[in-house]
């Protein structure tokens, strides 16, 4: 038998109140019952807690310790209760956010304001992580939500669409090119790809159709910043998801074109752990981030996502 804290806040009672039948009262119980509850404490501690003297009791010199020690887990019981039972709103709520980085520097800057606004009780951090790292995260309970452009089928996960995020050709200033441009016929050997790890690379062989050998002859950058800069100088050309050109077409440095039907693009997802509590909240994450991602894209292209 392990010592209960029933039986720790009847024996605080009976020493309060110096009698069985007056601590039983406060603790809403017959007295048989908190008689035999204190019996089964001395039972286990070996030794005895309040000495019998007919109508009062008295706690017994180990009882006075055994007393002062069980105040204090008391007290720190009676005070998570308060914390986490009676006042399970009152808490703040931790988020930890992951986004890929063709993601984060254009999304974060418009939707972290609006989280804070609008939860403003959840506390949020956010990180920037590949995607193989961030699945990885989410799965380990490293952070609690991610934010990245590939499906993953994971039985453990939730995975839900945010948005579209279309893709444009990003060419130089000087290019002839016009819009719209079939992929098809562009010179693949002049696409500009971003480093093995991220998944607008896949996206974007995926979608100009390039071959093994042509990737390895590809130069690969660790951003879409460096790639930009490349195009900017009339060094290649490269696709970049939508939500990405008031950034890095800033000060119209590059031509942006859209693509020809059927063109590319890529779906925004958020994903969370099945298992967690905070399913309601991440749906309500999810539904803002959509809102936040759906306007600046319209902002970005002048165009209306779906």
């Amino acid at each position: 038998m392990t010592i209960t804290l029933k039986q720790m806040r009847y024996a605080i009672a009976v020493e309060q109140y110096k009698h069985f039948g007056r601590a039983a009262q406060a603790c809403f119980v017959t007295q048989p019952a908190l008689s035999q509850q204190i019996a089964l404490l001395e039972d286990k501690l070996g030794f005895v807690i309040f000495e019998r003297m007919g109508k009062s009791v008295i706690p017994t010199h180990r009882g006075v310790q055994f007393l002062i020690n069980i105040r204090h887990i008391i007290e720190r019981a009676n005070e998570l209760e308060e914390q986490f039972v009676q006042k399970p709103n009152s808490l703040e709520t931790h988020i930890s956010i992951a986004l890929i980085p063709t993601i984060a520097p254009y999304l974060l800057p418009s939707l972290l304001p609006v989280l804070r606004a609008q939860l403003s009780t959840v506390q949020f951090s956010v990180s920037e992580q590949t995607t193989d790292n961030l699945v990885s995260a989410v799965k380990n309970g490293e952070c609690d939500v991610g934010i990245l452009a590939t499906e993953i089928a994971d039985q453990r996960l939730v995975s839900t669409p945010l948005f579209a995020d279309p893709f444009v050709l990003a060419v130089a200033q000087s290019t002839k090119l016009n819009s719209p441009v079939d992929l098809a016929k562009l010179n693949r050997e002049n696409m500009l790809l971003l480093s093995e790890g991220h998944c607008l690379r896949d996206q974007t062989i995926d979608a100009c159709h390039i071959g093994d050998a042509l990737k390895q002859k590809t130069f690969a950058a660790t951003s879409l910043s460096t790639i930009v800069e490349l195009v900017a100088n009339n060094l290649g050309m490269t696709l970049l998801p939508a939500m990405s050109i008031q950034r890095e077409a800033l000060g119209g440095r590059i031509k942006t074109l859209s693509l020809k039907s059927p063109g590319a693009g890529r779906t925004v997802r958020m994903i969370w752990r099945r298992s967690s509590p905070l399913q309601a909240l991440f749906q309500q994450v999810a539904a803002i981030t959509t809102d936040a991602g759906k306007q600046l894209l319209v902002e970005d292209t002048n165009i209306v996502i779906k």
